[in-house]
């Protein structure tokens, strides 16, 4: 028996050595980061979440509060600096956040996402780093009372489409809708609703291409 035991650890370690031999040492360093990640996740942080699909992680966030109403879908990876903050309270008023992330979803590093209303962002959606998704702005109307210290105001849901990539450093207002397979260029800010199969830029973002359904070509919009 023990030996037995003893050519099946061989055996195993010769297959991981044979997986690692041709890495270098930061994509080791990389994918153990990923798998440490999952265990942590699931056996530290899934508790606390409203809930963590499977094969999920989570890497060391920047900050995360209101974790209960925050659901996360299956092999979502969450890189390291995320912001997830789900707001049910703020100067003085109760609010009831959701924020609902689908399966196959790649968050970059440093990505924010804020709401006190409700964020949903659909299955195989990818962004790159420093995203910032925020469903409310504060209100300002009352002069003698500061800007930061303010109730904050939603005037509806944000919505990222099925499909969708998110560049670098994009902001998504509250409520907008990002349709399915969307590429949004890096350093958007996207303050209005974009249909299914477009390419937006700009500040604000404006559609530059979009699918053409019957001719089956990515047609520029002049």
């Amino acid at each position: 028996m023990w030996l037995l035991l003893y050519f099946w650890l061989l055996l195993l370690g010769r297959l991981m050595l044979n997986k690692i031999k041709n890495k270098t040492i930061f994509e080791i360093k990389y994918s153990l980061s990923n798998k440490i990640s999952k265990y942590i996740t699931k056996f530290f942080y899934k508790s606390q979440f409203g809930y963590i699909g499977f094969n999920s992680y989570i890497k060391k966030t920047d900050q995360v509060i209101g974790s209960k109403n925050i659901f996360i879908g299956d092999n979502v990876r969450i890189e390291k600096g995320a912001v997830l903050y789900a707001i049910s309270n703020y100067s003085g008023l109760s609010y009831t956040p959701r924020i609902q992330i689908g399966n196959n979803v790649y968050i970059n590093r440093y990505t924010n996402i804020t709401a006190c209303n409700n964020v949903l962002i659909e299955d195989g959606v990818s962004f790159g780093p420093n995203v910032f998704i925020c469903d409310f702005n504060h209100s300002y109307e009352n002069l003698k009372e500061s800007i930061i210290s303010s109730p904050l105001k939603s005037n509806g849901s944000v919505t990222i489409g099925a499909g969708s990539w998110l560049g670098a450093n994009v902001f998504v207002s509250n409520n907008v809708k990002i349709g399915k397979h969307c590429v949004v260029a890096a350093n958007s800010v996207v303050t209005k609703s974009i249909d299914d199969y477009c390419v937006v830029a700009g500040i604000p973002a404006k559609v530059i291409k979009k699918y053409n359904t019957e001719k089956e070509i990515w047609e520029v919009i002049k």
